[in-house]
């Protein structure tokens, strides 16, 4: 079973404790964007970074920066991963944490899309 797991810029080793036993029997991929908080290399899942909208204003200054970020929030784009929903595609489980992020309605938006 393939099964992906969705966690943004929140993935974590004491999250993942619970999910690694399942790599004996089935694929499993967890999901982060480049600022991830926290430390994944001592995490036995393979990770696949993509990248968000906060990428943007992560690497500007000043006053683009500034605009950027008014721009995230005003639209209510805060965690949106691009090319997500490509990313999905094939996968038995896709797994949320999140109730309030992006990227939450991101996988809700193509499960409705996909059946």
């Amino acid at each position: 079973m393939k099964i992906a797991i969705i966690r943004g810029q929140y993935l974590n080793k004491f999250e993942m404790q619970n999910f690694e036993p399942l790599t004996n029997k089935h694929e499993l991929v967890a999901y982060i964007i480049y600022g991830n908080k926290f430390k994944v290399s001592n995490i036995q899942i393979p990770t696949k970074k993509l990248r968000s909208i906060e990428d943007l204003s992560r690497f500007s200054f000043g006053y683009l920066r500034r605009v950027i970020e008014k721009f995230i929030y005003k639209f209510k784009l805060e965690n949106y991963i691009f090319g997500l929903e490509k990313e999905l595609h094939g996968y038995d489980i896709v797994h949320v944490a999140e109730t309030s992020t992006r990227y939450s309605y991101q996988v809700i938006k193509l499960k409705k899309k996909v059946g």
